[in-house]
């Protein structure tokens, strides 16, 4: 089926560079702390707070200008258990709804991954959404596959590739 393809494709994504180190501690606006900074992004990242060795591992650097926020970010996403699920469900918003994911619906997909829903299920139902269907309709896998090319590439699908995905 055409949705589980593109599913399995999605999960592969790009990396951001890091931003250049020696940011000030006071550079994790609009949060309050150092401490506030890193416990929010243990809970966007990985679905629970932070411990306390998480909060000095990360925020030492930050107190003391030997990282940015975003480095910090970065490594806090590149722990177990984080931006490998993040990531694909992103790249499945930006595919079925040409949008980044809003918070309450990220926290929503993110509990579901976690807690063994496949990624397939989740395009599935992303397919099935009233979203979805309000936006495009009803539609053959061929014509599916063709909407992922337009809305991850920019571009419509080639013959050839829309064969092979829709297979």
């Amino acid at each position: 089926m055409a949705v589980v393809a593109v599913a399995a494709a999605i999960v592969v994504g790009a990396t951001v560079a890091p931003a250049p180190s020696g940011a000030a501690a006071s550079d994790v606006s609009p949060f309050s702390s150092v401490d506030a900074f890193v416990s929010q992004q243990y809970r966007d990242l990985h679905g629970r707070e932070a411990t306390t060795l998480d909060r000095s591992t990360h925020g030492y650097p930050l107190t003391n200008g030997l990282a940015t926020a975003a480095e910090e970010i970065l490594a806090i996403s590149a722990e177990p258990g984080s931006a490998d699920k993040v990531g694909p469900l992103t790249r499945l918003y930006r595919a079925y709804f040409l949008r980044t994911p809003d918070a309450g619906g990220l926290q929503f997909w993110l509990t579901r991954y976690r807690s063994g829903r496949y990624l397939w299920w989740i395009s599935s139902s992303f397919a099935a959404s009233s979203e979805f269907t309000n936006r495009y309709g009803a539609l053959s896998n061929a014509e599916f596959v063709n909407l992922v090319y337009q809305n991850v590439l920019g571009r419509p699908g080639d013959a050839g590739g829309i064969a092979y995905w829709k297979r």
